[in-house]
């Protein structure tokens, strides 16, 4: 009966025990899911493209990226890399990092790149004389998001394609 009694507690003590670890692990993927279901969330667009200092050489491009996190997680530590086309023709890359989104807010980052010809193929070139003659065209970014989720322990990504006519 003592034996009984005691392995009757060792028997309770283990399963609460499990129970917790349970309940732990169980409240850590909640947390992980949440954080996922927010950086796949994230909307990407683009605002404001402007040319200007065209030169035989060269021209500028500024635009405005705009990142909405509509989740009720904040996004911390943010980064991205991404590649910009004007008319489906690469033109340059940009990236930013370390940028913290509080949830339901939205971040604006103004890019300035300048585009030299002589880095492009020559096929491209002429399609972006052609459309900064015409006054109107594509530009896009694609690229990559890269934020932390589980308490900055794992590191999640998300592609993405914004994309604004130019007029």
């Amino acid at each position: 009966m003592i034996f009984e009694n005691s392995m009757r507690k060792t028997i309770i003590k283990l399963l609460f025990l499990i129970i917790i670890v349970i309940s732990i692990l169980g409240l850590i993927y909640i947390n992980y899911q949440s954080d996922i279901n927010a950086i796949n969330n994230i909307n990407v667009s683009l605002n404001k493209v402007d040319v200007n200092d065209i030169k035989i050489t060269s021209f500028k491009l500024n635009f405005n990226v705009e990142i909405f996190n509509p989740s009720d997680r904040d996004i911390i530590d943010l980064s991205t890399d991404f590649n910009i086309y004007i008319e489906n023709n690469y033109v340059g890359e940009g990236n930013f990092s370390n940028i913290n989104i509080p949830n339901k807010t939205n971040l604006s980052k103004d890019i300035i790149i300048t585009v030299f010809y002589d880095g492009l193929a020559d096929a491209t070139v002429d399609v972006i004389k052609k459309i900064l003659n015409e006054g109107e065209f594509k530009i896009e970014i694609k690229g990559t998001l890269y934020a932390k989720a589980l308490f900055g322990l794992s590191l999640i990504e998300q592609n993405y394609i914004a994309s604004k006519i130019y007029k």
